[in-house]
């Protein structure tokens, strides 16, 4: 109908089709069912990350606070064209950048944030030549999840970009870190 074709954005109307096979499929219970449960475990796992990222920034912007440091949460930080997790003491000269993610489940999106690992990783190679320990950038990643156990092979690219890999096990260790560093 017309009057609500105007009220949806156009991106998601030219991507919006319902046709005969789709009433079909309205009509049939596990289909139904699948859509239900799709909906049900994109919030349920959007959920889990966002607990995740809360607790892990809450526990390092206490230590900053406690410090008398600066940070910036999810902004882009130039050098690196993306947006950290957490870039302490800001996006313009951050001393440690910190990505922080949680895979409950395996997806495209690990393969990404590898790739994403390794220009950071290669960007701070030329900006961090020449400079002592305590004058470099670090990249840190903090990951968990049982996504991240069956993508060993991204696990093992970011691995081997960060300064330290930490899991919500041994997120004490950034308060070691934010103390050494900075």
């Amino acid at each position: 109908m017309k009057e609500y074709q105007e009220l949806i954005p156009e991106f998601y109307l030219t991507n919006f089709s319902i046709d005969a096979t789709t009433i079909g499929r309205l009509a049939d219970d596990d289909d139904i069912r699948r859509l239900v449960k799709k909906g049900y475990e994109g919030k349920y796992n959007n959920r889990i990350g966002d607990s995740f990222f809360n607790k892990v920034s809450t526990s390092i912007t206490k230590k900053c606070d406690r410090e008398g440091l600066t940070y910036a949460i999810k902004e882009i930080v130039p050098f690196a064209e993306k947006q950290i997790s957490i870039a302490i003491p800001d996006v313009k000269h951050p001393r440690l950048m910190i990505d922080v993610t949680y895979g409950i489940t395996t997806s495209s999106t690990q393969t990404r944030l590898a790739k994403e690992a390794e220009a950071i990783c290669s960007k701070l190679r030329d900006k961090n030549q020449g400079k002592s320990d305590k004058e470099k950038t670090l990249y840190i990643s903090i990951i968990d999840g049982a996504g991240w156990v069956a993508r060993q092979s991204d696990l093992n690219k970011i691995h081997r970009c960060s300064d330290y890999l930490i899991n919500l096990n041994s997120i004490g260790m950034m308060d070691t870190i934010i103390e050494y560093y900075l």
